[in-house]
C-alpha cells in the first residue's frame, strides 16, 4: 500500500470479528490506519456469522444485545478512520520487521504491506462450509457460489442449507426470481417468524422446499444447467441456472505460519516487535473467555503499536469527551 507522508501509516489487522473491529479502532484511535483481512465475506467473525440472532449477555454497556448487532455497532464505530476491509481472503504467512515494514500474505496470493500486524483470528479462519456433489468442480462462478451477493437478479436458483443464513437467502431471493427453491437434508432452523414467511412463501408458490442433498450437478461449457437431489433411494432433477450453498461455516486447517509465541502478555506483542495476538488466540491460564478481555487486549496492543510505529507521539491518549483532536478524527463535533 502506498502513501504519503503525512498518510496515516496502515497497521494490518488480521480477523474481522469484535475483537479485530475494536483493535481497528483502537488503532485509528493512535493515528493508524487499519486494514483488516478475513476469510469470511463480511465483518462480524464467528458470532456474527454463526449465531448472529443469539443475545451476547456479557458485552460492555449492553445487558444483552444480539450478536449480530454487535458486530455492526462495532462496525459504525471504526468507520471514521476509513478501514480497507480485504473479505474473503485467508491470511497464510506473515513476514518482515519494523524497519522495512510487515507483509500478509493470503490464498489468493496477494501481499498486504503494513507498519504492524495484529493477529486477531481466534481459534482461526473460517469459511462457508463446502458440500460434496459431483461435477461441482466444472462450474463457473457465474453459476456457483456460497455468498447471497454473488447471486444472480434473476434466472432459476436454488439455496443449500438448512439454517438462518439459507432460509433469509431464499426469502430475499424469491421476492424477485421466477423459481427458487431451498434444498435441505437437515431439519430448518431460524427464527419463528422468519420460518413462517417461509412456509408461506412456500405456500404461495413462490419457491420450493425440497428435502435432501445435492448428489450432482449437471453443466454445459461452465455453465449449470441442473442439479440432482438424492432423499434416500429417491433422485429427483431440477433445471437450475445457480446454486448458492448457505450450509453454515467450517474452521479451516492450519496456521498462520511465521506468527512467533506472545513474549510480552501485558501488550501481546510477539517475539517478532511489531506483531501483536489479542482475542481467544491468546493462550494463557485463568484468561476469561468473555469479549471485555480481548477488548483489554486490543487496547493494550494498539498503545503499544503507536509506541513501535509513530515513537515520536504523546505516550497517553487523551480522554474521547475533552480531546478536540480525538473527536475531530471520530466526526464529533
Amino acid at each position: 500500500m502506498r502513501q504519503s507522508q503525512d498518510a496515516p501509516k496502515p497497521v494490518i489487522v488480521i480477523g474481522a470479528g469484535p475483537v479485530g473491529l475494536y483493535a481497528a479502532f483502537q488503532l485509528g484511535m493512535r493515528g493508524m490506519r487499519p486494514v483488516l483481512i478475513d476469510a469470511l465475506p463480511r465483518a462480524g467473525g464467528q458470532c456474527a456469522a454463526l449465531y448472529p440472532d443469539r443475545e451476547v449477555l456479557d458485552a460492555p454497556g449492553f445487558a444483552a444485545i444480539p450478536a449480530r448487532d454487535l458486530a455492526a455497532r462495532l462496525n459504525a464505530q471504526v468507520a471514521p478512520f476509513d478501514p480497507l476491509y480485504l473479505f474473503g481472503r485467508r491470511a497464510m504467512s506473515v513476514w518482515g520487521d519494523l524497519e522495512g515494514g510487515f507483509n500478509v500474505e493470503t490464498d489468493t496470493g496477494e501481499t498486504i504491506t503494513g507498519a504492524g500486524v495484529v493477529f486477531a483470528g481466534g481459534a482461526g479462519a473460517l469459511r462457508p462450509r463446502r458440500i460434496a456433489a459431483a461435477g461441482l468442480d466444472a462450474l463457473s462462478r457465474q453459476s456457483f457460489g456460497y455468498t447471497a451477493e454473488a447471486a444472480p437478479d434473476s434466472g432459476r436458483v436454488a439455496i443449500v442449507g438448512a439454517g438462518p443464513g439459507a432460509v433469509e437467502a431464499a426469502l430475499s431471493l424469491a421476492s424477485h426470481h421466477q423459481e427458487t427453491a431451498l434444498i435441505h437434508d437437515a431439519a430448518l432452523s431460524a427464527a419463528p417468524d422468519r420460518l413462517d414467511d417461509l412456509h408461506q412463501e412456500a405456500r404461495r408458490g413462490r419457491l420450493k422446499l425440497v428435502q435432501g442433498a445435492v448428489a450432482s450437478v449437471e453443466a454445459a461449457n461452465g455453465r449449470l444447467t441442473a442439479v440432482e437431489v438424492a432423499s434416500g433411494d429417491i433422485r429427483t432433477r431440477f433445471d437450475l441456472d445457480y446454486l448458492l450453498v448457505q450450509a453454515g461455516l467450517e474452521l479451516i486447517e492450519g496456521g498462520l505460519t511465521g506468527l512467533e509465541p506472545v513474549a510480552d502478555n501485558r501488550t501481546g506483542e510477539t517475539l517478532t516487535p511489531g506483531v501483536f495476538i489479542v482475542g481467544d488466540a491468546v493462550r494463557g491460564e485463568g484468561r476469561p473467555a468473555v469479549v471485555a478481555a480481548g477488548f483489554s487486549e486490543a487496547i493494550r496492543a494498539a498503545e503499544a503499536m503507536r509506541a513501535r510505529v509513530i515513537p515520536d507521539a504523546p505516550r497517553a491518549l487523551p480522554h474521547t469527551a475533552s480531546s478536540p483532536t480525538l473527536r475531530a478524527r471520530l466526526g464529533v463535533a
